[in-house]
């Protein structure tokens, strides 16, 4: 993940976090972007939302860092959240999730926002990490307009997603790697993997990564 902030963020860039958890990959990228960079961490889990509020707080040269505590679906309205029992880096909306979660402690009601209305009121990305534990297909499903707008995708894709998302990024022009190999060695492959990167190839020159 550090690698492919390096690789994908630039001084200034506008970056996206959909499914931010304790904001590792949030803060790497604000880093890489700069004081004149702009982070969105967007994460449902309000203990979790706290301790990214409290990092943006110390968060000093920098791109600035907004928090928002809502989920990412395909819809606006309200969704059940639970809590995992053993790491709440697996906490999940309701219907997706895994074994690794090992159950469930808690659930919050949360509302749900989509990418698309996220584009309506933020800036537009050029960097947009989702990682929401298997809703990834509803949150790729609500965002046509933004991908519209060509922003470097890197998503986790549950393994049963994975033609779903393929077909989503292919049909805005994407094309798709293994975001888990070098640069160096990456070729464009016909699947989703679990750590996908999508890039458009007809961005611009000056916004490509």
């Amino acid at each position: 993940m550090m690698r492919l902030v390096a690789e994908v963020v630039r001084p200034g860039a506008v970056v996206w976090d959909i499914g931010a958890n304790v904001g590792l990959f949030t803060f790497s990228a604000a880093a890489v972007a700069g004081p004149i960079g702009y982070v969105l961490a967007v994460e449902p889990d309000t203990v979790l939302v706290r301790l990214l509020r409290r990092s943006a707080i110390t968060n000093r040269g920098h791109a600035r860092v907004d928090v928002l505590p809502t989920a990412v679906a395909d819809d606006l309205g309200v969704a059940r959240f639970h809590i995992a029992r053993r790491n709440r880096a697996t906490s999940h909306l309701d219907g997706f999730g895994s074994t690794q979660a090992g159950g469930i402690r808690e659930a919050e009601l949360v509302p749900t926002v989509t990418l698309d209305w996220l584009a309506a009121r933020f800036p537009r990305p050029d960097v947009v990490k989702i990682d929401v534990e298997g809703a990834e297909v509803r949150v790729l499903g609500g965002g046509p307009s933004l991908l519209a707008t060509n922003p470097t995708i890197i998503c986790e894709v549950a393994k049963e997603n994975s033609p779903i998302v393929r077909d989503i990024l292919a049909a805005h022009g994407y094309t798709l790697y293994d975001g888990e190999q070098p640069a160096a060695e990456r070729i464009p492959i016909p699947v989703a993997p679990f750590n996908t990167l999508a890039i458009n190839p007809s961005r611009r020159p000056r916004d490509t990564p």
